[in-house]
């Protein structure tokens, strides 16, 4: 009887712990910036005109299709992470997520650098007759473009703690993005000081930029915690070197 008490206590543990991750999840799903930056800015952005509703809309659009790769390697950096914690290998964990950062930031900045040299013919594309949407959004892409190597970095580092069952870090990470740095910061640049359309856009790689320091100080500090698994990977390249079976 106490054998099934504790087993459904057990199931019942595990149950809330699933909901509380798929509750974490949803709301990092629902706060990143890709999903709520034209809901929230672009009732900044009306307000100086249809022709820059139109610089910020083709601005996004380009982002969005860049952020594309980034968001893949985050899956695929949850998914590897996720593996190699449920194997108890969380250094190795740590070093996926270590490496795909930098992927992300090199893709990502190379992708920035190119939408910089390239900003007026990337909007034409979309808009080739309104030469003042070209202007407006070429002056966006290029305030925005070199800062999406932080951008990447943010997604990966989340994709990671998501892999290991910290959700709510990914969550924090976004909020901390979105609303306390990207909204605020564009409504008093714009607005207070006066900087118009500018202040908008340069929310943006402000906003990058924090989202990517709150990350990587936070996966700093995990990386200065001792994982308890390194002995177990030397011992299992010392067995494999000698030809005998590693029991871990």
């Amino acid at each position: 009887v106490n054998k099934s008490v504790a087993a459904r206590c057990l199931a019942s543990s595990a149950s809330l712990r699933g909901l509380v991750l798929g509750i974490e999840g949803g709301l990092d799903d629902l706060l990143r910036p890709v999903v709520l930056a034209l809901a929230v800015l672009v009732t900044l952005v009306a307000g100086f005109g249809s022709d820059a509703v139109a610089a910020y809309g083709v601005g996004t659009r380009i982002f969005s299709f860049v952020l594309i790769p980034a968001l893949g390697l985050g899956i695929a950096t949850s998914t590897v992470v996720g593996q190699n914690v449920g194997a108890g290998q969380r250094l190795r964990a740590r070093q996926t997520t270590t490496v795909g950062a930098w992927i992300a930031f090199g893709t990502m900045t190379a992708a920035g650098v190119l939408a910089f040299a390239f900003a007026e013919p990337l909007v034409a594309a979309f808009v080739p007759t309104e030469p003042q949407v070209i202007t407006d959004g070429a002056r966006f892409l290029r305030i925005m473009a070199p800062a999406w190597g932080l951008i990447g970095v943010q997604v990966v580092i989340g994709g990671g703690f998501s892999g290991a069952g910290r959700t709510y870090v990914s969550m924090l990470i976004s909020i901390a993005s979105l609303w306390v740095l990207r909204f605020p910061v564009a409504w008093l640049l714009s607005s207070s000081a006066g900087l118009g359309t500018d202040g908008i856009w340069w929310a943006f790689p402000i906003s990058y930029a924090g989202g990517a320091v709150v990350a990587v100080v936070w996966f700093l500090q995990v990386l200065r915690t001792p994982t308890g698994d390194e002995g177990v990977e030397e011992q299992a390249v010392t067995e494999s070197t000698v030809g005998r079976r590693f029991d871990p």
